[in-house]
């Protein structure tokens, strides 16, 4: 199995982040911060760890050293991530193209998470079988599940579980049989600049951040130092970023901390996806933003996530999400049509078992996602013998 690391690219983040000054609010809060929540320690910037104000105070020469330093970390927290990653790829079977070589074209619409993982998957897949064009257009998870529900695609990439409902409507709609799969795991995040010390956040912080109705809480959270009281970015006003209102990430988060109310408008920023949201993050110290795991930079940082503020407060990685500990973990699921008693799309069946294979899966861990558990790969997309897909 090949690895690849973006060490070029973090480096470039790393130095491109500076920070942003917003001047101060001149209309405070008359509502006393509350208290932080009590966190696990080692949560949080490092003992020792140089800021940015220590860095931009040394000689150049030291600054040098203190970048070649960082880059080290990141590289060793790299290596450490691939090797665990690396037994969970080597679990699944090996992939042999078949002798048909398909033709066509598939369309796939839906969850802006998932497109940039499909694409790689598409682009793979298709330099075995040059005449058919895999065509993948993002928009959020409900767009792709109206899309297949009129015809309008072939495959919906849902970043979520299906809901019975939602299930229900589809066949109702299309007279077919809807096929789920699950293609990756990942997260619902919280992130924050990666200078930002804020520990972690409770649902009743995120409820009284992001809705605007606060339902969790009695007054909404305009402050950083509503959410930390010795937070060093004082009475500035939280910056949000949230993807569009057709994203799955953010169905599954509503659903934890806001039952249903709506997002604030205050201070509210709507990027095109996730992957901007994140850049957000890198690039200001006031924001804070919702995404998924998979869409992490090194200069943004997820939150550890709580029910309350008695916790525990769980990180995002692949063990709690993989274990389901983390309270917003979600499958990253396609799904598809088919009548009723038939066997699976020949192709998308073909191109289900190139992604659910070593290959596919080296492609869904390299990009940041989680690979799925492969004992929960459906039969009906065919034979697992030993260690590779039957022909």
């Amino acid at each position: 199995m090949h690895w690849t690391h973006s060490l070029a690219l973090g480096a470039l983040a790393a130095i491109a982040a500076l920070p942003a000054q917003v001047p101060a609010p001149t209309h405070p809060l008359a509502v006393p911060p509350p208290p932080s929540p009590s966190l696990p320690a080692g949560i949080g910037r490092a003992a020792g760890e140089a800021t940015p104000e220590d860095v931009r105070k040394m000689p150049l020469r030291s600054q040098e050293d203190a970048m070649r330093e960082a880059l080290k970390g990141l590289a060793e927290s790299q290596q450490a991530y691939s090797k665990e990653l690396s037994a969970l790829v080597d679990s699944f079977p090996v992939y042999s193209p078949t002798a048909n070589k398909w033709e066509g074209a598939i369309k796939v619409t839906g969850s802006s998470t998932m497109g940039p993982l499909l694409t790689n998957l598409a682009i793979g897949f298709e330099s075995m079988h040059g005449t058919l064009d895999i065509v993948v257009r993002q928009g959020g998870t409900d767009s792709g599940l109206k899309a297949l529900a009129t015809g309008g695609c072939d495959i919906a990439a849902v970043s979520r579980a299906l809901t019975a409902e939602e299930r229900a409507s589809i066949e109702a709609a299309s007279g077919k049989r809807a096929v789920e799969v699950t293609v990756a795991l990942d997260g619902v995040c919280v992130f924050v600049n990666r200078d930002n010390p804020l520990p972690g956040i409770t649902r009743e912080q995120c409820n009284g951040v992001f809705s605007i109705e606060h339902g969790m809480t009695p007054v909404p959270l305009y402050r950083w130092n509503q959410l930390d009281a010795g937070s060093p970015l004082g009475d500035e006003f939280i910056h949000l970023y949230i993807p569009n209102d057709q994203s799955g990430t953010l169905k599954l988060f509503r659903e934890w901390c806001m039952h249903g109310e709506e997002f604030t408008t205050a201070m509210r920023f709507i990027e095109p996806g996730p992957s901007s949201v994140v850049n957000a993050c890198c690039a200001y110290p006031l924001a804070i933003g919702i995404a998924g795991f998979g869409n992490s930079q090194p200069r943004a940082r997820t939150l550890p996530v709580a029910a309350d503020a008695a916790g525990p407060f769980i990180e995002p990685s692949v063990q709690s999400i993989r274990s389901h500990a983390y309270p917003l973990w979600r499958p990253l699921n396609v799904v598809w049509l088919e009548a009723s008693g038939t066997q699976a799309n020949p192709a998308i069946a073909d191109w289900m078992r190139y992604i659910l294979s070593e290959t596919g899966q080296d492609v869904v861990a390299s990009v940041g996602f989680v690979p799925p558990h492969v004992e929960q790969i459906p039969a009906e997309l065919g034979t697992i013998e030993g260690d590779r897909w039957k022909r």
